[in-house]
């Protein structure tokens, strides 16, 4: 007891040197011990094979006391990262939700001071161009309204996101006189904002055409429905009404037109790798959007 117990009292205290002294040093305090007893017939009788045994058992002791307060510090410092690593995604999502708020704000002050212009004007197409002008807009802010709301900063719930467009564009262009009807089909997914932005301009540009296109000659409700979902490896969006259509003296003969709206699908397209057009289908007017599943990473 008087030569084990130091020996691993130093193994733990000092580690792998102090293991190694005390193991060294375990033989020549033995042979005092027992000299200071009176009774040296007590050493052990083999004296290297002693010397070896203790400094075996205090250089295993020693590493094993070294090795475990290497566990330790790793710990500790894991945790001090992981608190900080914490502490910097909820600073980041802190910054981002106050950034999408301070975005969604000037959005609509945007939206606000169009209205404004395009109300202190008596040029009926001005007002007009205001009132598309500030649908693109409102589209926008959406997006970051969505995005605020969301504890996840980076995709947002896009059959919550176009019925929200779709009822605040219902509301500005329904009245009494000229009901309309819109319905939403779309399946619960998530989409990335680089996808959800352009997705819902040209639903924007889409239903404003329908709304101010697609009158009913016998002055019955105007329906529409919009559709999103997939179909063969492709997202497809579709915006169709059961009114006249379209004037197509917009279009050239090439398929192109040279409307601001419909150029401005075409390049929205174009962003999301896609397709933009409109056709008639069955007795409906259709703007069909089509682009890639695959190329959406939300």
């Amino acid at each position: 007891y008087f030569i084990i117990l130091p020996l691993l009292a130093s193994a733990v205290g000092y580690g792998f040197s102090g293991g190694l002294i005390a193991g060294a040093l375990g033989l020549p305090a033995n042979l005092a011990l027992f000299e200071i007893l009176g009774h040296p017939e007590f050493s052990p009788a083999s004296k290297p094979i002693a010397e070896i045994s203790g400094v075996v058992i205090g250089a295993a002791f020693g590493y094993l006391s070294d090795y475990y307060r290497k566990l330790q510090q790793e710990r500790q410092l894991r945790l001090k990262t992981e608190t900080d690593l914490r502490q910097a995604l909820k600073d980041r999502d802190t910054l981002l939700k106050e950034l999408h708020h301070r975005v969604k704000n000037n959005l609509y002050l945007v939206k606000s001071l169009i209205n404004m212009q395009g109300r202190r004007s008596a040029d009926l197409n001005f007002q007009r161009a205001c009132e598309t002008l500030s649908g693109r807009v409102m589209a926008l802010s959406i997006v970051h309204e969505q995005l605020f709301s969301k504890a996840e900063l980076t995709s947002i719930d896009i059959r919550q996101y176009l019925g929200s467009l779709i009822a605040a564009l219902h509301a500005s262009a329904s009245d009494a006189d000229r009901p309309i009807g819109v319905e939403l089909e779309c399946a619960d997914r998530e989409l990335p904002m680089d996808t959800a932005i352009p997705l819902g301009l040209v639903l924007n540009e889409a239903l404003t055409n329908a709304f101010k296109y697609g009158h009913r000659d016998d002055g019955s409700p105007l329906r529409v429905l919009v559709r999103f979902g997939e179909s063969e490896g492709k997202l497809m969006l579709d915006i169709r009404d059961d009114g006249r259509g379209m004037d197509t003296a917009g279009a050239r003969a090439d398929g192109s037109s040279t409307n601001l709206g419909m150029r401005l699908m075409d390049l929205l397209a174009d962003q999301l790798d896609g397709s933009c057009g409109y056709l008639r289908e069955e007795g409906w007017t259709v703007c069909r959007l089509r682009f890639p599943a695959a190329s959406v990473t939300g």
